[in-house]
């Protein structure tokens, strides 16, 4: 049993078994001496509120109304007063004397502006202003006032197509997607225990779970409150909070009206804009809290140009807040999203409805943990009956529907029947198989066979290559990620004459732990420098176009296992034990596009003579292991997985490596790495700073280069890029390698337009500056440094895969030259 602690007292201990029946059977007595008022929200004209609150005066009891602005709260039998509330309209206070029927209730909010008379704005500065700058003088404080809670949280969430094509390439997409006639591509509630400790302690238990057409899913709904008491509000990018303390610099603000709710609270209805379009701020009203200048209640929207969100066109976060034992928490929330791509429309909706709410609790010692989310195992067993009596939020007639039909549909939908006959129009022999590759799928046994061509194009050594692979897929439907994974391969060198064949193989016991098994076999032609990204399909072009390919290569025997497992929350190992004999190659072809004079590159030539002399042969039994540790990693709990979150701190892996020398039966070599890398470090309204430092040492260094710590070297124009910044853009490939002691850091700020918001006429452009620092130290050669400027996003509307680079070198202090790099995103 997951017990919360209430205001004031510590959690009460579990009862015996006596207790929980009497227990069980009182609560049944009082659900049952409840009844439903039902009705509608609206404005003076009949118009809908959507997601308008209602709660029971001085009471931590309330509801949402739907997009409708149909509500239904449970009342017990007597008199009640409840308090009907939307953003921009006047409270308004209702009596109702209920009984043991159900009743029907519809009230009309009326609009603040029409009690009160506007407030008039006199030359000089907006009234505004001294309203926001005490709110932004008291928001600390009133942050610090709520310093934990418990409640209760229901949570429904829903994303529907609003247009789409009838088809693109040929694929009827509305089928693809997973939507019906209704259009919902996901429709999901829950309900869940919350347990806050501010700043950063939190338990959510989730005990109720229903997904529209997925009887057996579970909810992947959390719930995430955008806290406007903090400095900044991340939505994609962080976001500046209108009553932040640099907010001046970002906001304008204009003073709508000043009203007198019926409590004689005054609130202040405040218009807020951003000074710069693009900026990281959103724009809507909020409305003040006087006397406490706090908020009260708020609708605000942030566009693709604030959140630099690119699938996003709009993103609205609606909220109202209610007075609990001298504080305000929140009682809702609403998120609504507009997406668009490639013709797509989608419109997503989460709300969130709180009650129950205990302030400052005292929590036990022990009582949070690294895991902050639970999903309880029979959460997705509750009946319709359980949701209708407990759901604050009423369904509106086209969910209500999307529920029936697609928990009906599930039902064929997940039959070996319908599956078998889906798998016998997808696996239907079409021309374009016979160049992209062959799938055959038994879904209800969730088992694939996929038969597919290969290449690794051109090269002086084989010439041109042709192969083709084989792969295999087993999952199991009673051990959820739990896999079996197979592959073959074969490949033919027409200027070598070579065949050469591998086989691999992955096993995978469960989602939780993660533990693995991989293995492989086989003889293959190999770059000599395994760090490498330079693509062997620019170095084909390379050598077919000017004879003057990068690449340099050695054929490998090879069998290697490797096992790996989590052996606690952010702790991660493997362990791994290979064999390979390793031989040199020479070019097998002169063949190029043009007729050229000179010979391709001589393979050995590494552009350094005393690296060149150790690429002889040599057989290697190679033992390595690596242990990884994420500091502050938390994890979600489901029944059959847990999911990692992410941390503030740096992954820090530990390495070792070492090699046997068979015919000697001697060490080879023995060497130790320690790395540390964030990505998005220090994330701020400036952008985000991330980072790769590596330093290691051999404790006995090797014979042969196969064997030398190598480094991600470029020499190309064009160059692979992700959100890591591991790598060098312009290192030359091989002359670096080192057997000695090494350094190396990589360095990249984004700025996440930060800059370019601020020019007029390039602020739309969306672009991005990004600051670079590279540094490599070796024993051997010394120090190595890029320093580069550029841009990224690069592109147009939502195609957006280049960052462009100038990069300054330098070479033992030593100017080098300025090489230009378009990383794309891969």
């Amino acid at each position: 049993m997951n017990t919360l602690p209430t205001a004031g007292t510590t959690p009460v201990p579990p009862l015996r078994r006596a207790g929980v029946v009497a227990f069980i059977l009182l609560l049944s007595a009082v659900l049952a001496a409840q009844a439903p008022l039902r009705g509608r929200v609206t404005d003076t004209e009949g118009s809908p509120l959507p997601f308008a609150t209602v709660y029971v005066k001085g009471t931590t009891h309330g509801v949402s109304a739907n997009e409708e602005g149909r509500y239904r709260i449970e009342l017990k039998p007597g008199t009640h007063e409840l308090v009907f509330q939307y953003v921009g309209f006047a409270a308004r206070t209702v009596t109702v004397q209920m009984g043991d029927a159900p009743k029907e209730l519809d009230v009309a909010l009326q609009s603040a502006g029409v009690e009160l008379a506007v407030v008039e704005v006199v030359a000089g500065e907006d009234p505004a202003y001294p309203i926001i700058r005490k709110a932004i003088a008291k928001r600390e404080f009133h942050r610090r006032k709520i310093k934990g809670y418990t409640c209760r949280a229901y949570i429904k969430g829903g994303v529907r197509l609003l247009n789409v094509p009838d088809s693109l390439l040929g694929n009827p997409l509305r089928a693809r997607l997973g939507a019906d006639s209704s259009g919902y591509l996901y429709l999901s509630e829950s309900e869940a225990d919350i347990a806050v400790e501010l700043p950063d302690k939190r338990k959510e238990v989730m005990i109720a779970s229903r997904v529209s057409g997925n009887a057996n899913g579970f909810s992947f709904n959390r719930f995430g409150i955008l806290d406007f008491l903090d400095e900044r509000v991340n939505i994609g990018r962080p976001l500046v909070n209108p009553v932040s303390d640099n907010a001046l610099d970002y906001y304008r603000y204009r003073l709508l009206q000043t009203y007198t709710d019926e409590e004689g609270r005054e609130i202040h209805q405040i218009l807020v804009r951003p000074r710069r379009s693009e900026d990281p701020v959103f724009s809507g009203t909020i409305y003040i809290l006087g006397e406490e200048y706090r908020y009260h209640s708020l609708d605000l929207v942030a566009t693709r140009g604030n959140t630099k969100v690119d699938l996003i066109d709009t993103f609205e976060v609606q909220q109202s807040f209610f007075p609990v034992g001298g504080a305000w928490p929140l009682l809702q929330q609403s998120l609504r999203f507009r997406a668009s791509v490639l013709g797509i429309q989608i419109a997503g909706n989460f709300t969130a409805v709180t009650s129950g709410y205990a302030i400052n609790p005292e929590f036990p010692s022990g009582f949070f943990s690294k895991e902050i989310m639970k999903v309880e195992e029979e959460a997705n067993k509750k009946d319709p009956a359980y949701w209708e009596r407990t759901r604050p939020v009423p369904l509106t007639p086209e969910e209500a529907d999307d529920y029936v039909r697609k928990d009906s549909l599930a039902v064929i939908r997940e039959s070996r029947e319908y599956l078998d006959s889906l798998d016998r129009v997808r696996n239907r022999l079409k021309p374009l198989n016979l160049v992209l590759g062959y799938t055959f799928n038994q879904t209800w046994h969730k088992r694939s066979w996929t038969l597919a061509p290969r290449t690794d194009w051109f090269n002086a050594v084989q010439g041109f290559t042709l192969g083709a692979s084989a792969r295999f897929a087993q999952e199991w439907r009673d051990k959820p990620g739990r896999e079996l994974r197979l592959g073959a391969s074969y490949l033919y060198g027409f200027g070598d004459g070579g065949h050469r064949y591998g086989t691999t193989g992955r096993w995978q016991g469960n989602a939780v732990m993660r533990p693995y098994v991989e293995w492989e076999a086989g003889d293959a032609v190999l770059n000599l420098n395994p760090e490498s990204t330079f693509p062997r399909s620019y170095d084909a072009l390379l050598v077919l176009w000017a004879k003057d390919g990068r690449i340099r290569y050695y054929e490998s025997r090879y069998a290697r296992l490797r096992w790996g497992t989590d052996f606690l929350v952010g702790w991660r190992g493997s362990l791994g034990l290979g064999y390979e004999e390793r031989r040199p190659l020479v070019n097998r072809t002169e063949f190029a596009f043009r007729d050229l004079e000179h010979p391709h590159i001589p393979n050995d030539d590494l552009e350094n003579p005393a690296l060149s002399n150790r690429l002889g042969p040599n057989d290697r039994v190679i033992l390595d292991a690596a242990l990884s540790w994420r500091p502050g990693v938390r994890y979600i709990t489901y029944p059959d997985r847990r999911f990692l979150t992410g941390s503030d701190y740096p992954r820090m892996t530990l390495t070792y490596r070492g090699g046997l020398d068979p015919a000697s039966r001697r060490a080879a070599f023995h060497r130790l790495s320690l790395r540390l890398a964030k990505n998005d470090q220090a994330r701020s309204l400036y952008g985000s700073w991330s980072y790769n430092l590596e330093a290691g040492h051999f404790l006995l260094s090797p014979e042969r280069f196969h064997d030398y710590r190598q480094f991600t070297g470029n020499d190309a124009v064009a160059i692979a890029e992700n959100d890591s910044p591991e790598g060098f853009r312009a290192l030359p490939i091989y002359s670096w390698g080192t057997a000695g002691t090494w350094f190396q850091m990589q360095n990249l700020w984004d700025d996440n337009s930060y800059v370019f918001d601020k020019i007029p006429g390039v602020r739309k452009l969306g672009l991005s500056l990004l600051l670079g620092y590279n540094h490599l130290w070796t024993t051997e050669r010394g120090h190595w440094s890029e320093i580069s400027l550029g841009v990224g996003r690069l592109g147009f509307k939502l195609l957006r895969p280049f960052n462009a680079h100038t990069v300054l070198l330098l070479d033992n202090g030593r100017y080098q030259g300025v090489e230009f790099r378009v990383g794309i995103k891969a």
